[in-house]
């Protein structure tokens, strides 16, 4: 099976020249070995999408924010990376759908 750099399965068909993947996030809970965070258009840093929590990098760098100082928000959001989802018990956000996210 090929392997790609995300929680998907891959697959390739026979004298394919891709491969498909699919995340199965109900099934497969890959949260524990995931590694991606998302950025969204409002400048919110999300470990995860399913997360209402997120890191503001938008106003940092807006006030001119070192490199030095982006790190260490961007370690402040993969440290909050929750190890599972929640998605059985419902859509959490109040404020934003899973669409505006980028989700």
């Amino acid at each position: 099976m090929p392997c790609g750099g995300g929680p998907a399965k891959y697959y390739r068909f026979k004298d394919a020249a891709g491969t498909v993947g699919f995340i199965t996030s109900m099934s497969d809970h890959f949260c524990e070995s995931c590694n991606r965070l998302r950025l969204t258009a409002s400048g919110g840093l999300r470990p995860c999408l399913y997360d209402e929590r997120e890191v503001d990098l938008k106003t940092p760098l807006r006030e001119g924010a070192e490199t030095r100082e982006i790190a260490e928000l961007i370690m402040d959001a993969i440290s909050i990376k929750p190890d599972r989802h929640h998605m059985l018990e419902g859509w959490k956000d109040k404020h934003m759908s899973m669409s505006q996210i980028g989700g």
